[in-house]
């Protein structure tokens, strides 16, 4: 094999090896959201190994479970009760 030949051979493994070692891309909040079962897959990950899940996958997966639960969209807010003073 002549020297040229090597040196893309050599450049073809190193590409390989730097991709495979690249981070994996955190998935978003209304990927998760779109598909329930696939958020309940990443919630059990995140539950037994969050570092190799990623800190923000799970992150992401649980702001997708707030929202599909309704946080944010609904408030409490009490009838006033009146203050009794003479008790």
């Amino acid at each position: 094999m002549d020297l040229r030949k090597r040196g893309l051979v050599i450049l073809g493994i190193c590409v390989s090896a730097m991709a495979a070692c690249s981070p994996k891309r955190a998935e978003t909040v209304e990927e998760l959201m779109a598909n329930p079962q696939h958020l309940n897959e990443v919630r059990a990950r995140c539950r037994v190994n969050r570092a190799e899940v990623g800190e923000a996958t799970c992150q992401a997966a649980a702001i997708a479970l707030g929202k599909r639960m309704g946080e944010g969209d609904i408030h409490y807010t009490p009838h006033p009760v009146p203050f009794d003073s003479n008790r």
